[in-house]
């Protein structure tokens, strides 16, 4: 990801950014023997359905509060799996 911050204000600042995002659902799958239920390994599968990849973007707002930044945000990759974030910083 790399973006522009812009501060509107004082203690207000908003932030908007584009990048390459991947965002996958993997099950993990315990392989047992049929003969006397062992277990043999362990193996991951990808659903394919749920799993995106591609671009992306986020914008979203940076309140100071002295030395602390509260942050929110939106973003989305390649126009499938929409989010939310939130941070909490510190100002040097």
């Amino acid at each position: 990801m790399g973006g522009l911050t812009f501060q509107a204000g004082r203690n207000f600042f908003i932030y908007a950014g584009a990048g390459y995002g991947k965002y996958e659902v993997l099950y993990e799958i315990k392989e047992y023997s049929y003969e006397d239920d062992a277990l043999l390994g362990t193996d991951y599968g990808r659903d394919e359905t749920l799993s995106v990849k591609g671009p992306a973007l986020e914008a979203g707002i940076i309140l100071r509060t002295g030395k602390v930044l509260l942050m929110g945000g939106a973003n989305v990759i390649n126009f499938k799996m929409p989010g939310w974030s939130a941070g909490i910083g510190l100002s040097f």
